[in-house]
Order: C-alpha cells, then sequence, then structure tokens
C-alpha cells in the first residue's frame, strides 16, 4: 500500500495536469473535427464537452487538498471547490469573449455548472459508500 502522502501527492500532480488540460483545451486553437457529431441526444456536443470538463474538478480537490475530518468541514470543502470551480468557468468563458478566435456562451457557463454539481455529488456518493466521511 502506498504511503498517504505519495497518494496526496499524486493527486496534487493529477490537480496540476488537470488544470493544464483544461487551459489548453479552454484556449488553444483547435480546429473542429468535422467527423464528430454535433449533438448526442439532442445536445450540443460543445456542451457534453464542457460538462466533462468540470466533472473531474470537485473529485480532484477532495483527493488533493481536502483534510477536515468532521462532517461540516467535507460539505464545507465541496462548496468551496464548487465555488472555486464556477470561478474557473466564469473566468475562462470572460477571457474566451476577448479573444478574436473563441466566442463567450452562457450555456457553456451552464454546462460547466452543471458538470461541477455532477461531480459534486457524485465524490458524495464515492467517500460516503467508502466509510471515509
Amino acid at each position: 500500500m502506498m504511503n498517504p502522502k505519495t497518494v496526496k501527492l499524486c493527486w496534487r500532480l493529477l490537480a496540476l495536469l488537470y488544470l493544464g488540460a483544461v487551459a489548453y483545451l479552454c484556449f488553444g486553437h483547435l480546429s473542429p473535427d468535422e467527423s464528430l457529431p454535433r449533438a448526442i441526444f439532442g445536445i450540443p456536443s460543445d456542451k457534453i464537452a464542457h460538462f466533462g470538463m468540470f466533472f473531474p474538478f470537485p473529485i480532484i480537490a477532495i483527493y488533493a487538498f481536502h483534510n477536515s475530518k468532521g462532517r461540516p468541514g467535507r460539505f464545507f470543502f465541496l462548496a468551496i471547490s464548487y465555488f472555486l470551480g464556477m470561478m474557473l468557468a466564469m473566468g475562462t468563458e470572460l477571457i474566451q469573449g476577448t479573444t478574436d478566435y473563441r466566442s463567450s456562451d452562457m450555456l457553456d457557463l451552464v454546462a460547466d455548472s452543471l458538470g461541477l454539481m455532477t461531480g459534486c455529488v457524485t465524490v458524495t456518493v464515492i467517500k460516503s459508500f467508502g466509510g471515509k466521511w
């Protein structure tokens, strides 16, 4: 079994990689792939991508940075994770609106928010069933 400090360090490195990937996906000069479907089950594929980008944020945050053992601490941390994720999402949308190769879309922010909320619920369920909370 790995040392808990090593595990925490691995999660923190994953958090850095994740943030780098989000930055690349949000600000990179990416050309659309015409072979991908424009919608899946009637949902625009770019909204699904935004959901998927922000879904892991609270999960990675909990495993990388949460240390509180008490019940109020974990839910406070989840609220902070959601808030920081929303700040990241709003920041990326605002910056995208200032570029000449990206556009800002409020529906992207809605998809980001839904991804963050689903991530918060998922990590709560995982931790609850795991007996860690």
